[in-house]
């Protein structure tokens, strides 16, 4: 982001924000329990939270400057995939970007 012009990094944070905002069930009152139960292969970071509901969301960070591949194995096939505004939610996750990924009733 320190490379991007103000107003770029400004519009991100604020799909950022709106994003965490979205998925609040997860990423703000959730219960975090780090990577228990996930597996997550290449480079990225992958934290997982419970909702109150028993459903899982893992949010997945790829601090890499390549596009790669998602894998999360520990919880099933996903319920869902979501991404920030102007991000994908399918194929390879871009560098430096984020996903969601939702999970059923899985404590």
């Amino acid at each position: 982001m320190h490379a991007e012009p103000p107003a770029v990094a400004s519009a991100y944070m604020k799909a950022v924000g709106d994003f965490q905002r979205t998925h609040a069930k997860y990423l703000l009152r959730g219960r975090f329990v780090d990577d228990e139960g996930i597996t997550c292969r290449n480079r990225v970071v992958a934290k997982r939270f419970i909702a109150d509901d028993g459903t899982s969301a893992v949010c997945v960070w790829n601090i890499t400057n390549k596009p790669v591949s998602v894998f999360i194995t520990g919880l099933g096939r996903p319920k869902g995939v979501f991404a920030p505004a102007g991000e994908g939610t399918t194929g390879p996750l871009a560098a430096d970007s984020i996903r969601l990924y939702v999970f059923g009733d899985v404590k």
